[in-house]
């Protein structure tokens, strides 16, 4: 849970970026080690957070501009503090449309419940910091996943972690299965076709028939779509 200006991600997003540093300087190496030469295809890296640490791979996106291949950003229920004007540093909202380019597609899964708040605690995900408003700031290419509505923000986790620790989050009484599946295969999909090549099979596939049975009442799809990028 965000609890506005006590909480700084900078030095998050730079252990983070030094990692990816890390990994394009010395991950062939290390896996060749005491065996065959193992030649990783580091294009298809794909950078992956919920919650605060969904602000961390945007921020990162924003950083790095390009200049370590990505094939895809993913933010499950992503947070940018307590509300617009009291942001966690470094603040990642701009607050206006289509200004925030990460330069790759782009994945925001996000809840209804996670903007809902239980007596004496602030919500976990508030409105005008989260998942619609990154949505709205991202340019194209970037698809926008809703999650049913009687799941929160910390319902992405196994019903195995314990409950106490989500305490203050509003979210389903019930199982978190079924949603944590559905989000699952949704990230899994979005990355292979991006991993390959981005087209609008994601989007079929995402919204088939067959994947009614897992998809939660009350999840909806939208999207902007750069067509004329190529995607």
């Amino acid at each position: 849970m965000d609890l506005g200006l006590s909480f700084n991600a900078t030095n998050e997003i730079r252990d983070a970026i030094d990692v990816l540093k890390w990994i394009q300087a010395n991950i062939e190496c290390a896996l060749s080690v005491g065996g065959p030469e193992i030649k990783p295809d580091l294009s298809k890296l794909a950078l992956v957070g919920h919650s605060r640490g969904a602000k961390v791979v945007f921020s990162m996106g924003i950083q790095l501009n390009g200049t370590i291949p990505i094939s895809t950003i993913i933010g499950l229920d992503p947070v940018d503090g307590d509300r617009q004007g009291i942001q966690t540093n470094p603040p990642v909202l701009t607050f206006k449309e289509n200004t925030l380019n990460l330069t790759v597609p782009t994945l925001i899964v996000g809840t209804r419940r996670g903007s809902k708040n239980w007596p004496l605690f602030p919500a976990c995900a508030p409105e005008d910091v989260n998942h619609n408003e990154f949505y709205k700031d991202l340019i194209e290419p970037v698809y926008h996943f809703v999650v049913g509505k009687e799941y929160g923000h910390m319902d992405f986790l196994d019903d195995a972690v314990c409950k106490l620790k989500s305490l203050g989050c509003m979210g389903t009484v019930g199982s978190r299965a079924r949603m944590s599946r559905f989000a699952g295969v949704i990230l899994v999909a979005f990355v292979v076709k991006n991993s390959i090549q981005f087209s609008s099979y994601f989007l079929h596939k995402a919204t088939s028939t067959s994947m009614a049975s897992l998809r939660p009442d009350g999840a909806y799809l939208t999207e902007k779509l750069c067509r004329s990028h190529g995607y």
